[in-house]
């Protein structure tokens, strides 16, 4: 078994991490202690490495206590990244990409559920053991189901898939009164519920007490346009007011930033960047306000880069040759796809100077 768990370690960061984060320096591989990763500034892309690596390095070798700390440190002072994004989400992204991809083995899955137990033993009213037990849960039933549309499900993986999940729900609720202070909490019950076929009436009401708690955790809202788009359960109309109802709930403190946030994750997730807007209901005037509210708070070159992308596939070549203007690095491969766009796009925003 250790031998097996050696090789899973290794598979978790070459299948799962590395192929997200190729681009990155020599040095951001290299193990780190939880209480060393903000001790010097990197780029987003490696603080996302480094944080996801030690997760990994931190179940596998059944350090809870390290693991609970890096969480409640991150919550408590609601660590960001150079971009923007809390610390605690990618600990709680870490957790769940380790549960996918190659996760086959006959071994894997008790082995996952009894570190889940055991950190949950051995820390019974904390909020990211209660969460991990949920997400182990969650993730073992869509192992079950498979990734595909419903008619491809076999008809032995339905109970299944839904006994596991009404039990990653059932966990969550058992332990509202001490883990709901980590706004992880909401954010995987509106994913069970979106996945469970939750009425509205229900997902919404764990969405508003989440986001009125926690009204600038991202992957709250991010979950939650995932449950308005069209192959779930709304449409582009859904999607819209949703990221109106972000904005006035945020817009005091970040201005019009949540709305670039929201269709910048709906741009990747559901209408594959390039065709944002000709599927979707965005306002370009807000979504660029938006983006110059977050380079404001969060000038940094995911950010930077990231939006002149958006300026250029929508024709604003104004606002393209700004964001160029504040570039001040090599092209990020992963925002310009195909790489050519970051030449064609400077060239062009230069040209209507």
């Amino acid at each position: 078994m250790k031998n097996q768990m050696e090789d899973w370690r290794n598979l978790m960061f070459n299948q799962m991490i590395k192929p997200l984060f190729f681009a990155l320096c020599l040095i951001s591989f290299l193990p780190a202690q939880a209480g060393e990763l903000d001790d010097v500034y990197v780029g987003e892309m490696e603080e996302h490495n480094r944080i996801s690596r030690t997760v990994v390095d931190l179940v596998f070798s059944d350090n809870f206590a390290e693991l609970d700390h890096l969480a409640a440190r991150y919550r408590t002072l609601q660590t960001r990244t150079s971009s923007g994004l809390w610390k605690l989400s990618i600990v709680y992204g870490g957790l769940e990409r380790m549960l996918v991809g190659q996760n086959q083995a006959a071994w894997f899955w008790p082995e996952m559920r009894a570190k889940s137990d055991a950190y949950s033993a051995q820390f019974p009213r904390s909020p990211t053991a209660a969460i991990f037990r949920a997400i182990v849960l969650r993730k073992y039933g869509w192992h079950i189901r498979g990734g595909g549309y419903a008619g491809s499900v076999s008809p032995e993986a339905w109970p299944v898939f839904y006994q596991s999940l009404n039990a990653a729900n059932k966990v969550l609720e058992d332990a509202k009164t001490f883990a709901a202070i980590d706004p992880e909490w909401y954010t995987q019950r509106s994913g069970i519920l979106a996945e469970l076929g939750a009425e509205p009436a229900e997902f919404e009401e764990n969405v508003v007490e989440g986001l009125t708690a926690f009204p600038s955790y991202l992957e709250l809202y991010f979950e939650s346009v995932r449950y308005y788009t069209p192959v779930w359960h709304g449409s582009a109309a859904e999607i819209d007011a949703f990221a109106n109802y972000a904005v006035s709930l945020t817009e005091d403190s970040l201005g019009l930033s949540m709305y670039a946030r929201i269709y910048w994750y709906a741009a990747n997730t559901q209408y594959g960047n390039i065709n944002l807007f000709e599927g979707s209901n965005v306002d370009w005037p807000k979504m660029r306000q938006g983006m110059m509210d977050v380079v404001a708070d969060y000038p940094d070159q995911w950010n930077i880069q990231t939006f002149a992308y958006f300026s250029c596939i929508k024709g604003d070549y104004k606002t393209t040759d700004h964001f160029y203007n504040l570039i001040d690095t090599e092209a990020i491969p992963e925002v310009w796809r195909p790489a050519s766009l970051f030449a064609n796009c400077r060239a062009i925003a230069e040209a209507y100077r």
